[in-house]
């Protein structure tokens, strides 16, 4: 009896910790904020993953590597791609300088407005 109970504790305590484990890696792999149907709409090294009814790219790996455009930050313990600078004009996307710093399935907009230059990154045929 005593055996039995001991790896039950046993069996439970490594469950416990592979879950922890698993829960840590995830909270690891960047998070591109950008929509998406399918793993083709995200840039290289990200998967299109669906979470509470919302899309968004997450990286494959723990690398920190973000797609041209964008620099890793830290947020309540979870690694984000955020734009460089804050996002840009217009649309909030990315900050570009040619369709090639944005993220599969976007474009670089450039908008001169009041003498000012802003680019960003959005949708194909998109506002």
């Amino acid at each position: 009896m005593q055996l039995t109970h001991s790896l039950r504790i046993a069996l439970l305590t490594l469950t416990a910790s592979a879950c922890t484990a698993d829960d840590l890696s995830s909270a690891d792999r960047a998070i591109l904020d950008t929509p998406c149907a399918a793993d083709a709409d995200c840039p290289s090294g990200f998967e299109c993953e669906v979470e509470h009814g919302t899309s968004f790219c997450q990286a494959h790996d723990t690398s920190g590597t973000c797609p041209a455009g964008y620099e890793l930050e830290i947020e309540h313990g979870q690694a984000y791609c955020k734009p460089h600078g804050g996002g840009g004009g217009g649309g909030g996307g990315a900050t570009c300088a040619t369709d090639a710093d944005c993220p599969a399935g976007q474009e670089c907009e450039v908008e001169v407005e009041h003498g000012q230059t802003s680019s960003y990154c959005k949708p194909h045929g998109g506002a």
